[in-house]
């Protein structure tokens, strides 16, 4: 915790730089995944489908709450893999010398073994985000009957917005991972989710009242 203190402290001092440098890499994982998701819904078959934005009634409130609510679940996964890294890389060598016998050794291997595991859950989640989007773009798409090249521009407003708040943890441990500061993980996980939640509100805000009108001008 005192670790923990002052890094928030030093960075208190620069928070542009730091945020600043996590915003960056976030943005450009989150270009790269609205690329690939464009891409996978080029190759998959539409279908009708009946999970449609709210585009001829009213915008309700409970929009927003369905999307913040999704949008932090992933937010979460990705605050856990940064907790997870600090946990694995900082914790337990910490406690690795109060101990003795096969339970040193565990302790000296979980690490790494942690880390091997969060980094396959991540490539997992990212992969099969990218390959469910692309085919609900692909069958919005269909539905719609709008190219997908067009639907892709009606989303940018909001889901660069959320894509890059969601990643601002995944960035912050891949900041820290390439620099082995694992002592900071923890710091980064309580600064990344703070910056991260007024963004999703925005990006949910956005996504449930003006994305309907911008498909509206598109369609009809």
């Amino acid at each position: 915790m005192r670790e923990t203190r002052e890094t928030l402290d030093r960075w208190g001092q620069q928070k542009t730089r730091v945020i600043g440098g996590w915003m960056v890499k976030s943005l450009c994982i989150a270009l790269t995944m609205l690329i690939a998701v464009y891409l996978v819904s080029l190759f998959a078959k539409g279908t009708d489908t009946f999970a449609l934005p709210n585009i001829l009634g009213a915008p309700r409130a409970s929009d927003v709450v369905i999307v913040f609510f999704r949008n932090m679940l992933v937010l979460a996964l990705h605050g856990f893999v940064c907790l997870a890294g600090f946990m694995a890389m900082r914790a337990l060598p910490e406690q690795t010398k109060y101990k003795s016998g096969v339970n040193r050794w565990v302790h000296e291997h979980a690490g790494p073994a942690a880390m091997i595991f969060v980094s396959c859950a991540t490539i997992f989640s990212m992969t099969t985000q990218t390959w469910i989007l692309g085919h609900q773009v692909a069958d919005l798409s269909f539905t719609l009957d709008v190219p997908q090249s067009t639907l892709m521009l009606t989303v940018l407003p909001h889901a660069v917005l959320e894509l890059t708040a969601v990643f601002l943890p995944l960035a912050a441990f891949l900041t820290a991972s390439r620099a082995g500061e694992w002592d900071e993980l923890l710091a980064a996980t309580i600064v990344t989710v703070s910056v991260a939640i007024p963004m999703i509100i925005v990006a949910a805000v956005i996504e449930a009242y003006l994305w309907p009108q911008t498909l509206q001008s598109v369609i009809f």
